[in-house]
């Protein structure tokens, strides 16, 4: 049985059903971006998201001071299997997503010491499951948001002073961001029986960052070609701003008051985005019905205020983001 809908993971497919019009298909000068997603057979992805922090100490007049940066990386390896199950072609499918592998590395963001291990590596062999409606779109994800709520809350630990809640830093907003964005590309498109070249359309995504903050940007996808090589490939393009919407999906155990442990973050308060620049490419093989890949790149500006006042001193970050998600042999 062949199930044209999208789970949530990288902007891809959407059901239609309309007579006449076949998998790969045009009508006239429009092309047809359906998903053909097979009732349990699983269709796997790798996915890396990786980010350069830095952080600059800024002086009255805004000038950096000198031998005042700091520089910190993070990377997040994924490996991830979805697999349709209990179909339903005009009502909510169930998508199941497992955790083939996770991995993280992480550098300076500790001022001395050791990393400590991340607890998103722990993900490694769940499972979760989630609901998708005809067009794609992800309409019921209250079990896998209230299981990875649980998870993150296992990451935190309790002690005495006015911040009694303290945890490690953590790339789960990542995993949490590609969950929930897989497929945009394609879901997010309102009229899917027929694009044409030059089409836009825009979809809001989570911005996973080194502190959890629920910082989101609108991006503007358009389908910049069909090409004719290796069979008919959708190359579409994705541009980012930002936008003051919130997730609807953020964990409830980041939304009380913690410490990030043994991080700069920690002395850090009062974040304001200053600016989201980028761009990013999506290729989706019309003739297959499956998103072959998508990478993403921007950077992003953003002021905060330390926690202590240190005269006119104040931190600047700079984030510069890539994210790459390819499909894998099943």
């Amino acid at each position: 049985m062949i199930v044209r809908t999208i789970p949530t993971l990288i902007c891809l497919g959407i059901l239609f059903v309309a007579a006449g019009c076949q998998l790969g298909s045009k009508t006239g000068d429009k092309d047809v971006l359906v998903l053909e997603f097979r009732e349990d057979q699983p269709i796997r992805y790798k996915a890396v998201s990786q980010r350069d922090i830095l952080i600059e100490l800024l002086d009255g007049e805004g000038k950096p001071q000198q031998n005042q940066s700091h520089k910190m990386s993070e990377q997040l390896d994924l490996e991830l299997t979805f697999l349709a199950k209990e179909v339903n072609l005009f009502g909510l499918t169930t998508v199941q997503a497992t955790v083939d592998s996770a991995k993280v590395t992480r550098q300076a963001f500790r001022t001395r010491g050791p990393e400590p291990e991340d607890i998103t590596e722990k993900l490694k062999g769940m499972t979760f499951t989630f609901k998708v409606s005809p067009a794609g779109k992800p309409t019921d994800t209250s079990e896998m948001d209230a299981r990875i709520n649980e998870f993150i809350e296992s990451g935190f630990v309790n002690r005495s002073g006015p911040v009694k809640r303290i945890k490690d830093p953590d790339m789960v907003v990542d995993f949490i961001m590609l969950t929930h964005h897989l497929w945009d590309p394609v879901a997010a498109i309102k009229k899917p029986s027929g694009v044409t070249t030059g089409a836009t359309w825009k979809s809001d995504q989570l911005v996973p960052l080194p502190f959890p903050l629920p910082m989101m940007r609108e991006t503007t996808y358009t389908l910049a070609e069909v090409s004719q090589e290796n069979g008919r490939k959708a190359v579409i393009h994705s541009a980012f701003g930002l936008t003051k919407n919130e997730p609807a999906y953020w964990p409830k155990a980041y939304q009380e008051v913690f410490n990030l442990r043994g991080s700069l973050f920690a002395v850090l308060r009062n974040y304001r985005f200053e600016s989201i620049e980028g761009t990013g490419n999506a290729v989706f093989d019309i003739q297959q019905g499956m998103l072959e890949n998508e990478s993403q790149q921007w950077k992003m500006k953003i002021n905060a205020d330390f926690m202590l006042p240190l005269g006119n001193t104040r931190p600047v970050i700079t984030i510069d983001q890539k994210i790459h998600v390819e499909r894998a042999a099943p």
